[in-house]
């Protein structure tokens, strides 16, 4: 009996493994969205479909599918450079043929590298200047593709503050530059003198790129040097096409399971539907044992030429097939993967007759990852890439990698706007606005304002610091992913070797005594530095600095050195425990009580992401990291994508949670697509892009959405512009159109004189303010008659906070006409005819037409000039001017905060929830006499206050109250008889 029991549950058990089996091989799975999105999964793990409405969207007969290729290093082509040996010179004028020879240059027959010839410059004597510059030929290029660019180099006798080297440049076939950076440098490590040497740089090309210029030069330096043999060879990335198989589809809620096997691999794969999106998360799993290189594409083949591709909210291109095949996609240079990284997580693809608008996009949660999203002529295929390593070093998840990306339709008639617009809501605490009050100022306690109301930059004290805008409370400064040592020294023309460094660290180290204030003890640095591609350590500097120099420690003449650290607290945890000690103090002095008042400030908060600039080779940190691997472009050594990702992750962020405080960050370039998350107020230090500036103020606002943003330089057209008042006054106005908040310690302690610009700062910066508070919409439902005025909209006509910025970034003036589409914005019909239209910059004259569910503005504006308008009806006009009394009254309770008694705090309270009870009250329709009523009370409330309060700076409280009074002003101004 017994026995058949046991035979009967083992037929069961083997019935219930075939039922499995059963489901897991031969099932197809639909995962629908409520939006219409519609996605089938085949039994073979394909896709077979995928629908956007009634319209399919795979279209060329394949199937959507993943495809994973093993890179196994690189191989070079050689490229034909014209004359790169200085050999040809058929007009006999003693100079080589194509080149573009500055002063300073000759042809040298008796030092040379190959040949008969070189080219040489000098500079005589000991002084730093910049000579003449030797430029190529054009060399042609394919956009999109990896080149290395070699020359050999020779030295004598050569300092100065930079030494001699070598620039790439890219253009178009019309002459226009390309790139985000106007050149891409050689760097050389030597000074002095040495003899023939070369330097290398290996670069991917912008998609726009047709052909690229080298060009050398001293600058700022001295001496002589030589230049031969310039070599350009495409680098061809060789990739191993694993064949993947389908072993197994199971469902599961809302969507499936798919496993793939290929080559000792196991690729695991979720899809589900997710509130609005389809959801795709990733699993790699290897059985080798050994390192691995692994890019990993979804494709989605479609039959896109035609349709647009949208580089960022305003710049668009039509794909086209004419010629190689391209990736249509807006990526910036990296040192990983296919040697780009995608600039933003997300994208929009819109097909051509308007009916279809698809997206890609990358969760940030998922941390730092090299990633390329973009249309693929080769494949005909929208894809995601994953540039991913393997390695069994990886103790937290040896063997494994993985990663997510979502799937979602946008409304074509928007396209990156609408694609934007969903991902914030998609992913709303990524861009939450934490900061209490619409502060920029004190980047590392460099703008101090004190109680009396003055702003301290260096040397300079100038009142009213408001007139200027609002300090949040320091906390401390970190650097970010670089920290320093010096070493003294008398041998100045040859640079140390990383032996010698290793060595200096060492013995620092052993006669090192605790010290917590010391940012980066030489035993950190020791665990903390990285390694390049080739095993050599990452500097972001190293230079020989005089005694009176202010990093000369001990004021003796020696070695500066900037290295590139990884920030995991796992490696090192003396920047998480100085955190801690810096949190405390604060806590023990704090001046504000209210949450996210005060902030920590970090030099280089996106860790400089994928770039050439600094993933971390070095293997020891392989153990510790928490976020998979990549790889180098150039040799497919496994590297970490990010040094500073874990520290923000692990310890700022959840401590700025914990304690209510802010995270102020420096970024440097395009490359903070999954870093955004962790940063409150955002800032910008130079040019991204110094031929499109607009594009690197485009980015920081899609990027930020509602949160901060501050230029800590002035800048025009790639340089930092203090010294130029048009310059300065320039910037306000460019910053207005993105609410980005203008620079203010460079202003002073470069330019030399803030107090000159005050009032165009009184001007300007409310109105930042303003719009900030309002907060930036993605989606207009406004449109310009003219290309070169861009319209940007904040706030919601619902709210009662609907304002456009608008700015003409041409050169001349022009005759504008911007429609407003009213009811996409909420204003029926029967209000329309009630709309205000008020210019708040210049008060500039409009004409204003409404009709047929259409605001039409006309007016002239000037070249660079930016007008904010407000569009209200008069209750949501006085109800907003109250709005800004309210803030004011917070602004005054701030910058008095240490005069106030509690008796005066209690008193100010009352007074806001006065104003605000009455502002709502007006939205809901308070007629004219009670509305002035409640304004004569307020101001003899905030008479009362102001008289009580005992201020240390009674001109700072009285230009305080002022300005409290003048927003209450404005409504007693309209409604006056």
């Amino acid at each position: 009996m017994l026995m058949r029991f046991a035979i009967l549950r083992i037929a069961i058990a083997l019935f219930a493994c075939v039922s499995m089996a059963s489901e897991m091989t031969r099932c197809e799975v639909t995962i629908s969205t409520s939006d219409g999105l519609r996605m089938r999964i085949e039994r073979d793990g394909t896709i077979s479909s995928l629908r956007c409405g009634v319209m399919e969207v795979l279209t060329t007969g394949k199937r959507g599918r993943f495809i994973v290729d093993e890179f196994h290093g690189t191989r070079t082509v050689k490229v034909k450079v014209p004359n790169g040996d200085f050999e040809t010179d058929r007009d006999g004028d003693g100079l080589p043929d194509g080149w573009n020879i500055g002063s300073g240059w000759s042809r040298d027959e008796k030092v040379k590298h190959g040949g008969r010839f070189s080219m040489r410059v000098h500079i005589a004597g000991a002084e730093s200047k910049i000579s003449g510059s030797l430029r190529s030929p054009r060399i042609r290029v394919t956009g999109g593709r990896t080149y290395e660019v070699s020359f050999w180099m020779r030295m004598e006798r050569c300092g100065g503050v930079y030494s001699p080297t070598g620039y790439i440049e890219q253009w178009d076939d019309a002459g226009n530059r390309t790139t985000t950076f106007v050149q891409i440098v050689f760097p050389n490590p030597y000074r002095g003198t040495k003899d023939w040497f070369k330097l290398t740089r290996r670069f991917t090309t912008a998609s726009r790129t047709t052909n690229i210029t080298v060009y050398f030069n001293i600058y700022r330096g001295y001496g002589t040097a030589w230049v031969d043999d310039l070599e350009v060879a495409e680098v061809v990335a060789d990739y191993e096409r694993l064949s993947l198989k389908c072993i197994g589809i199971k469902r599961i809620k809302d969507g499936c399971t798919v496993t793939y096997e290929a080559k000792a691999l196991k690729l695991v794969t979720h899809l589900q539907e997710r509130d609005g999106y389809i959801a795709v998360d990733g699993n790699l799993r290897d059985m080798s044992g050994n390192d691995r290189a692994l890019r990993i594409t979804f494709a989605l083949p479609m039959d896109a030429l035609g349709w647009t591709w949208w580089d960022n909210i305003i710049e668009s291109r039509i794909i086209e097939r004419n010629g190689k095949p391209k990736l249509y996609a807006r990526t910036v240079p990296a040192e990983a993967g296919d040697g780009m990284i995608s600039a933003y997580p997300f994208s929009a693809l819109d097909a051509r007759d308007g009916d279809v608008g698809i997206s890609l996009a990358l969760p940030s949660a998922q941390g730092p990852r090299i990633f390329v999203i973009g249309y693929d002529t080769n494949l005909l295929a929208f894809v995601v890439r994953f540039y991913l390593g393997i390695s069994p070093i990886t103790k937290h998840f040896p063997q494994r990698a993985w990663f997510n990306f979502i799937i979602y339709r946008h409304d074509p008639k928007w396209g990156f706007r609408a694609a934007a617009k969903r991902y914030y809501e998609f992913f709303p605490n990524d861009f939450k606005k934490r900061a209490g009050f619409e502060g920029y100022l004190n980047y590392a306690r460099l703008e101090p304002c004190d109680d009396e109301g003055n702003l301290h930059l260096r040397d300079a004290v100038l009142p009213f610091y408001t007139d200027f805008g609002e300090p949040f409370e320091y906390i401390g400064h970190f650097h970010g992913c670089y920290c320093t040592a010096f070493e003294p020294s008398k041998e100045k023309e040859r640079r140390p070797s990383d032996e010698h460094v290793l060595q200096f660290l060492r013995n620092a180290a052993a006669r090192w005594r605790y010290n917590e204030r010391e940012y980066a003890p030489p035993r950190e640095i020791l665990k903390k530095f990285t390694l390049s591609e080739d095993g050599k350590i990452r500097f972001h500097r190293v230079k020989y600095l005089k005694g009176t120099h202010p990093y000369a420690i001990g004021g003796k003449d020696g070695w500066f050195y900037e290295f590139r650290v990884n920030e995991d607290p796992d490696v090192s945890d003396w920047l998480a425990m100085r955190l801690q000690r810096l949190i405390r103090q604060w806590l023990s002095k704090r001046k504000f009580k209210q949450p996210f008042h005060a902030c920590i400030t970090i030099d280089e908060l996106c860790g400089y992401t994928g770039t050439g600039r600094g993933i971390d080779f070095r293997r020891e940190h392989f153990t510790l990291v928490n976020h998979p691997l990549t790889y180098g472009a150039r040799t497919g050594k496994l590297a970490i994508a990010n040094l500073i990702y874990d520290f923000l992750a692990q310890v700022i962020h959840p401590l700025s949670e914990r304690y209510k405080f802010l995270i102020t960050g420096n970024s440097n370039f395009f490359n903070r697509a999954l870093m955004f998350r962790f940063c409150d107020l955002g800032m910008v230090e130079w040019e991204w892009d110094r031929d499109v500036p607009l594009r690197t103020d485009i980015y920081l606002r899609t990027m930020a959405y509602h949160k901060l943003y501050r230029y800590w330089r002035v800048l025009k057209g790639g340089r930092q512009a203090e010294k130029d008042a048009d310059a300065v006054a320039m910037h306000l106005k460019r910053g207005l159109l993105y609410a980005i908040f203008p620079s203010v310690w460079a202003v002073q302690v470069v330019g030399g004189d803030l107090e000159r610009y005050r009032e165009l700062y009184r001007k300007y910066v409310p109105l930042i303010e303003r719009l900030s508070l309002c907060g930036w919409e993605p989606i207009t439902y406004a449109h310009s008659s003219h290309d070169v005025v861009i319209v940007e909209r904040y706030g919601s006509f619902h709210d009662g906070t609907l304002h456009f910025a608008i700015r003409n970034i041409d050169e001349k003036a022009h005759d504008v006409t911007v429609r407003i589409d009213a009811r996409s914005l909420g204003i029926d019909d029967a209000t329309l005819s009630r709309v205000m239209v008020c210019e708040l910059v210049r008060r500039a004259s409009m004409k204003v037409r409404r009709s047929d569910g259409t605001i039409a503005i006309s007016f002239a504006i000037g070249a660079g000039e930016t007008f904010v308008v407000q569009v209200c009806t008069v209750n949501q006009f006085i109800a907003f001017a109250l709005r800004m009394a309210e803030y004011e009254l917070d602004r005054a309770s701030r910058a008095l905060v240490t005069s106030m008694t509690e008796v005066d705090r209690n008193i100010a309270v009352a007074i806001k929830e006065r104003m605000e009870r009455v502002r709502l009250a007006i939205l809901s329709g308070m007629r004219k006499p009670q509305i002035l009523r409640e304004v004569r009370h307020m101001n003899e409330a905030l008479g009362g206050l102001n008289a009580q309060i005992d201020a240390k700076n009674p001109k700072f409280k009285e230009h305080l109250f002022k300005r409290i009074l003048t927003q209450l002003g404005k409504i007693a101004q309209l409604l006056a008889p």
